[in-house]
């Protein structure tokens, strides 16, 4: 991000430049559910601005097996997020004798995501056996 700074004595601006860590990679997930199923969908399309920095990268992760994750934004949160809730589920399982349920995982989610610096703004889920 580069700012002008006008400085009177000078006969050329001067730009300042900041880091900034965080971008919006974009992406798509659509997710719809019935009474006995349900089907989500996402792109496959890493990018930064104009620029695309994948094609391959999946925004759906097998959880566990009736229960998928979609997560868009600054890939590096989404990696920090399937990272932990991984590491909560094989806590809980150790824990419990059981695989997480879905509810269960959509509980973890918030307080998970309070620690990512930009955290999903909604969380939704949905059960179905």
């Amino acid at each position: 991000m580069a700012t002008l700074i006008e400085e009177p004595y000078k006969t050329h601006p001067t730009v300042e430049h900041r880091f900034f860590p965080y971008s919006q990679n974009g992406g798509t997930v659509v997710a719809v559910s019935g009474e006995d199923f349900a089907v989500i969908g996402c792109d496959t399309r890493l990018s930064e601005g104009y620029s695309i920095l994948s094609r391959d990268v999946t925004k759906v992760r097998k959880m566990t097996s009736k229960t998928l994750l979609g997560c868009v934004g600054f890939h590096g949160d989404v990696l920090t997020l399937t990272k932990t809730l991984e590491a909560r589920m094989k806590q809980y399982k150790h824990t419990h004798g059981k695989d997480m349920s879905c509810e269960a995982l959509a509980r973890c989610c918030p307080q998970i995501s309070t620690t990512v610096a930009s955290s999903p703004t909604g969380i939704q889920y949905r059960s179905w056996y």
